[in-house]
């Protein structure tokens, strides 16, 4: 009875260390091998979106605490891998670059990455959005304005201020009642 035993937890460590071997290569070559590039995306951000309005950021923590990981994990997919995924290697490499983008990137980047990836109707980023929609700079729109371009970012084919204003004004309405600020 004893060398069954035996064999039994010999082959579960055995399992258990191909397993984390496995799991680190794959992390490597999915992910961690990136992170020099990322890192140099974020250097090359233009100074509004490298660091963001205070409006934004207070709005965007609010928002989405947890979420704001989603846009970034997103545009760098689409930026290291331009060629057509199938749906099962999309689903992996988004878990794996929204699971590890966290412990590897500091909040104040991932919220960088956030404000360059926001996607707009015709475009993406923060400065694109405060220029398109308002002709200011990021630093000088309201915290109103900042949550009408997250809004947009939602869905901005159905959500557009200019195509479809019903739906853009119930959409930023949700967002401020999620937010517990007047729907103004």
């Amino acid at each position: 009875m004893r060398r069954p035993l035996r064999f039994l937890i010999v082959a579960c460590g055995v399992t258990v260390a191909a397993s984390t071997v496995a799991l680190s290569v794959a992390s490597y070559l999915l992910y961690f091998r990136y992170v020099p590039a990322v890192r140099e995306l974020v250097a090359a951000l233009p100074a509004e979106e490298a660091s963001p309005p205070e409006p934004y950021l207070l709005t965007v923590s609010k928002l989405e605490p947890k979420r704001f990981v989603l846009l970034p994990a997103r545009g760098l997919l689409a930026r290291f891998y331009p060629a057509p995924l199938s749906a099962m290697r999309w689903n992996v490499l988004f878990f794996t670059w929204y699971q590890l983008l966290p412990l590897s990137l500091p909040r104040d980047e991932l919220l960088a990455l956030h404000a360059h990836f926001l996607p707009l109707e015709g475009g993406q980023g923060l400065l694109y959005g405060a220029r398109h929609y308002y002709g200011k700079a990021p630093a000088q729109l309201s915290a109103r304005e900042v949550l009408e371009l997250l809004a947009i970012a939602r869905s901005p084919g159905a959500n557009s201020p200019t195509a479809n204003p019903e739906r853009f004004r119930r959409a930023v309405e949700r967002l401020a009642t999620q937010l517990g600020a007047p729907a103004a």
